[in-house]
């Protein structure tokens, strides 16, 4: 009996935005599913409780929680900004609203320096 895995199928690549962190056409992923994706950039959530990212039976992991953002582009849409806490689902935002989610903390920011 032959442990043979059949080949897996491929699909026409896509042409990747400059900045996605593969840069290989998604050529495994279904059309529809193939999405160009850069690199997360992640900010550490001091204030929040840690908490323990290891899987149950695992030592213990402690980390502060986290927001992370990375730009995406699903094949066939325009490009998205990914916003999310931690490993909890986010958000897509259009580049509109990344704009003026920064504005607003920019200014939210600016209002309690100025007071300092």
């Amino acid at each position: 009996m032959s442990n043979i895995m059949p080949d897996l199928p491929t699909y026409a690549p896509i042409t990747c935005q400059p900045w996605c962190q593969y840069g290989d056409g998604h050529t495994s992923e279904e059309p529809g599913d193939q999405m160009c994706s850069g690199i997360e950039r992640r900010v550490p959530l001091y204030l929040t409780e840690m908490t323990n990212g290891a899987c149950p039976g695992e030592e213990p992991r402690w980390a502060h929680d986290f927001l992370t953002v990375y730009p995406e582009k699903l094949f066939g849409r325009e490009p998205t900004l990914f916003l999310g806490r931690g490993e909890l689902p986010g958000a897509s935002l259009t580049l509109d609203e990344a704009r003026q989610v920064a504005t607003e903390l920019l200014f939210a920011v600016t209002q309690i320096e100025e007071q300092l």
